[in-house]
Order: C-alpha cells, then structure tokens, then sequence
C-alpha cells in the first residue's frame, strides 16, 4: 500500500478520506512519529518512492480503540519559492503503526504531517483531530546532476563521476561518501597557437589558484619563453567574451569552463 504526492499524484492504497472538525480544548501534542527519508535522487522527467513509517507514542498508544485513526497529510512544494504545487490527503489508518508506500514523488519538496484523529459518527465522515499539534517530515527530491566542482569539500554521490584534477578524499572507516574538492593550487593547461607566434604552437602550464587574476595569467603569458610580446599584445576571452584584468579564476569558474578559455594575440579587444 501506498500513497504519492506530486504533479501526478498517484494513490495506491485504501484510505478513508474524513472530513476534519477543529480540535476540542483538550487536544493533546502532537502523538505520532513519522520516518522518512530526508531526501531522495531522481534521473530527470522519472518520479522517485519511498517509505514512510507512523509510529503512535503515548499516551495514545494504551488508549487505542476503533474509534481512533492515524491520518496523514502531503504538501507539495516547490523548491525555490516555497509555493504550494499541490496537496493530499488525508489518508487515514486504523492500526497505531504501519509502512506506508510513497510513490510518483516528483522533484521537490514533500511535506509529511500526521495527527491522531478520532470517529465522531456512525458513518465515518466526520473525524475530530486530537493532536495539538501535528507531526512532521520534509522530504526533499532531487535531480540527479554531474558533480560540479568548487574550492569547498562537497560529497560525491554514488552515480556521481570525478572530474580529473580534484582532490578527493576517502572516508577513514569506509562507510560513506567521498568528497572532493578543487585543489589550490590546480595547474592550468591550455593550448597556445597563433599566426603572430613562431612554431606550431605550444602548452602553457601554470599554477594557479582561486585568487588568481586575469592579470597575472595575461603577465606570465606573455613573459613566457615561447611568447616574448608586450603585456598589451596579449589577451583573453571565456566562452568568446573578453575578460577583465580584476577577475579572478573562481570568479570566473575556471577550473570547469578550461576548454572556453581563448588566447588573442594582437591589438587590444573592443
């Protein structure tokens, strides 16, 4: 059995859907503990599922009679803003635990809450809430992206590949993930080739770090042995755009745009 929030929302399990009436003065916390996932990884355009697990604490659990259900609730929420993309429930159980299956739980923000409810009719359609409050659990889903690499450590999921050149650090007992990091210094390579130049061309190969400017790569440029031009001969451009002097490389997010870094040998770019 299950139950799944999302875009498309998908029910697969028999829930009683009650409605609810505002709880009385003597309404007690909240009475139910959820168990989730804190967050799961989908491929892109694919839904994810999980298990959510309600537990009912005291002083519930010694009072449980027919008459008392356990209903859950699912906010769907958007990632960046917060806004409400849709809701259901509630789902309402008669044991005081159970599993419930989670399923087409689309990239987002699931918000879990549950109360302790209980039978005010005959026919079941009216349900007092008992909990002062409800339970919660945020369920976040993500996209599985390529790992993008900065200066801080990250984690390096498991469908995840390591770029060449990073620092990458193992887990001392062997349980967990790695993480990896752009290494400071990390040596930049790049092609240079140009009719002003003599030869076919040659690599430069520099040391560098996040703090590194556009400056000093233009000045060990052309001070280079292969090279010998005026400082005002020698510029660059990312991805076909001139770069500014006072930029550095982690401005400029060097490490990951290598191969848009372009030489121009010549009078100054407009």
């Amino acid at each position: 059995m299950g139950f799944g929030f999302g875009v498309r929302l998908l029910l697969v399990l028999l829930a009683q859907h009650c409605m609810m009436s505002p709880a009385d003065g003597n309404a007690s916390p909240a009475g139910v503990t959820l168990t989730a996932p804190a967050q799961l990884w989908v491929d892109e355009n694919k839904t994810a599922h999980g298990v959510l697990h309600y537990q009912v604490s005291e002083p519930w659990v010694e009072q449980w009679n027919p008459s008392l259900k356990v209903c859950i609730w699912g906010d769907f929420l958007d990632p960046g803003t917060g806004a409400q993309r849709a809701a259901s429930g509630p789902f309402c159980f008669a044991e005081p635990q159970g599993a419930v299956n989670m399923q087409a739980l689309g990239a987002g923000l699931h918000v879990l809450s549950a109360a302790v409810v209980q039978d005010r009719s005959a026919d079941g359609e009216t349900m007092l809430e008992l909990s002062a409050e409800r339970a919660r659990h945020t369920l976040r889903v993500d996209v599985k992206r390529d790992f993008a690499p900065t200066y801080a450590w990250q984690p390096v999921r498991e469908w995840q590949g390591v770029p060449p050149g990073l620092e990458v650090r193992l887990p001392l007992d062997g349980s967990g993930e790695r993480t990896a990091r752009i290494p400071q210094p990390w040596q930049l390579q790049l092609f240079v080739q140009d009719p002003h130049l003599p030869g076919d061309g040659f690599f430069f190969r520099q040391q560098i770090t996040g703090g590194t400017t556009v400056g000093d790569l233009r000045q060990a440029i052309a001070s280079h042995r292969e090279v010998q031009l005026p400082l005002e001969l020698v510029w660059m451009t990312l991805g076909g755009a001139p770069v500014a002097d006072h930029e550095t490389v982690k401005e400029l997010d060097l490490f990951n745009r290598q191969k848009e870094l372009k030489l121009v040998f010549g009078s100054a770019l407009g």
